[in-house]
């Protein structure tokens, strides 16, 4: 399965962040390239411990939430309702200029990569504790919705 910790898929995921552009054409949602962005790096702030978001599930809903996710069920597209912490508007981070915030995504994927498996990682909001290859997953299919968002 795919995995931004697998080199061959990060780099795939990052020619795609690459293309993005302020004019490329949203297929669903109400965020902008832009935004989406922002949104995505937001995400991998979360993995990093460097946004907070407190646990709003229980085990075994978080359990079964996880285990489809990491497993390939795709998210209905405008369905999820997203986290506060990580929505633009309310807690998520600003945006700035599409190139800055390329960089600032690619920086916290290299900085998740680079991290060591052994460390702590914090719980996330809806699928509970997960380990460090399954975050990498959950990167991955995130990066991988919100690009395909963008048709890039």
């Amino acid at each position: 399965m795919r995995n931004i910790l697998n080199e061959n898929d990060r780099q795939q995921i990052l020619a795609r962040i690459n293309k993005v552009a302020m004019d490329s054409t949203r297929l669903w949602g109400k965020m902008d390239p832009n935004e989406m962005l922002c949104h995505s790096a937001d995400k991998i702030r979360l993995a990093l411990g460097e946004k907070k978001s407190g646990y709003n599930n229980n085990v075994v809903k978080s359990a079964v939430l996880r285990t489809l996710v990491l497993w390939g069920l795709p998210a209905p597209k405008g369905k999820v309702e997203t986290f506060k912490e990580l929505k633009q508007g309310e807690g998520g981070t600003p945006v700035t200029n599409i190139n800055g915030d390329k960089e600032i995504l690619v920086e916290k994927i290299n900085k998740f990569v680079a991290k060591p498996a052994t460390e702590s990682l914090p719980v996330h909001p809806a699928f509970g504790k997960m380990n460090f290859d399954q975050w990498g997953r959950l990167i991955y299919i995130h990066l991988d919705h919100h690009l395909k968002q963008f048709n890039c």
